[in-house]
């Protein structure tokens, strides 16, 4: 039996209820200037996923208590790719918006992507 991960992938995205748009920053050379510049490019606009949280925790035995940690994880379709430094927002299905930045390598799997995001406090 073969899988077809293209479809999978696609079949996959319909479960996802949250939405993600990402922006990086690219860089151009002014024509009139010849000063390169760098500008906002919305890379990724308005596509399904899921945003998860996992929580872990550990104790510290010099100060006698445990800390826990927060791990905010977006999964995408395969054919989503979101560089590394990107903005990313999430907007979930109940309509919070929740602002990152992504700052590592993603997991890559045949039937979708898994970004680890770093919250970033937007006043």
């Amino acid at each position: 039996m073969v899988i077809d991960y293209d479809s999978y992938g696609k079949i996959l995205s319909l479960l996802f209820e949250d939405r993600v748009t990402a922006i990086c920053l690219e860089t151009y050379e002014d024509e009139k200037t010849k000063v390169t510049r760098r500008k906002k490019v919305t890379i990724v606009e308005d596509e399904p996923c899921r945003l998860s949280f996992n929580t872990s925790s550990h104790s510290d035995d010099f100060i006698g208590h445990s800390e826990a940690e927060r791990k905010d994880i977006l999964t995408t379709g395969p054919h989503v790719d979101i560089p590394k430094g990107s903005d990313v927002i999430v907007t979930r299905c109940d309509g919070s918006v929740y602002h990152y930045k992504f700052s590592d390598i993603p997991s890559i799997h045949l039937s979708h992507r898994r970004y680890v995001l770093e919250k970033v406090d937007v006043s």
